[in-house]
């Protein structure tokens, strides 16, 4: 499933957004004077209207813009005592034009951020992204400085499906796991299992930064373990294996 589905995306920021405000976890999207909003979410406190797009365009920025502020006038004359708050959530940081539109017809009480933006309140994924950068990837290390970030370019290996022979190749496992495939990778010592893994990683980190998929890659060196966020089942069996 491509991150470019409206679809897709609406429904991955409704799940980030349950996960923000856990008391609106049953909450979603939902009606109002007949037209349909992408999310609205209620917690003791405030209400949050929230409406999700790929597109970059500032004509659809005013139109989602309008539709949470009148949601939100809408709240405020039912007399309730809970807050509003709007959010209009982009795949890619929202254009200039767009943020111009959203400070226009929201009234300073809309916030226009990227899906990633969003998602930062639980996990700070640009940090992480630092920081596991500057750690080990397996046993990879430059041959001649031997430091743990290589300048060396990686080779691409003739990596076989065991079970029917296909060639696999670094987008093509990416792009598994983003779908949530699973893979283990075997090969003797020093045939460059690391090196692959460390650059799948590198595929699915700049497909994240991109706005190309949701879910982040995370690498665990303890066991070699690499998954995106929301891993499928591992054997745990495995022991002398780099696994995917």
């Amino acid at each position: 499933m491509s991150y470019d589905d409206d679809n897709f995306f609406e429904n991955e920021v409704r799940r980030i957004a349950r996960a923000r405000w856990p008391q609106a976890q049953f909450d979603g999207a939902a009606i109002r004077n007949g037209k349909e909003r992408d999310g609205i979410f209620e917690t003791d406190d405030v209400v949050h209207y929230v409406e999700a797009t790929t597109s970059r365009r500032a004509d659809k920025a005013k139109d989602d813009t309008k539709k949470i502020f009148s949601a939100m006038a809408e709240h405020q004359r039912s007399g309730s005592m809970k807050g509003a708050i709007g959010w209009f959530v982009t795949r890619e940081e929202p254009t200039a034009d767009q943020r111009e539109q959203v400070k226009i017809y929201g009234k300073q009480q809309i916030k226009a951020v990227s899906f990633s933006q969003f998602q930062q309140a639980l996990v700070d994924v640009p940090a992480y992204f630092e920081r596991r950068e500057n750690h080990m990837f397996g046993s990879v290390i430059d041959p001649v400085t031997k430091d743990i970030r290589p300048s060396v370019n990686y080779i691409p290996l003739d990596l076989l499906d065991l079970e029917n022979g296909e060639q696999l190749s670094i987008e093509l496992i990416a792009s598994g796991l983003s779908e949530g495939r699973s893979y283990t990778i075997l090969g003797d010592y020093g045939a460059g299992k690391s090196m692959t893994l460390r650059q799948i990683y590198f595929s699915l980190r700049d497909k994240y930064r991109s706005g190309g998929i949701p879910q982040f890659p995370l690498y665990l060196k303890s066991e070699r373990t690499f998954w995106t966020r929301r891993p499928s089942r591992a054997s745990r069996e495995a022991r002398q294996e780099n696994r995917l």
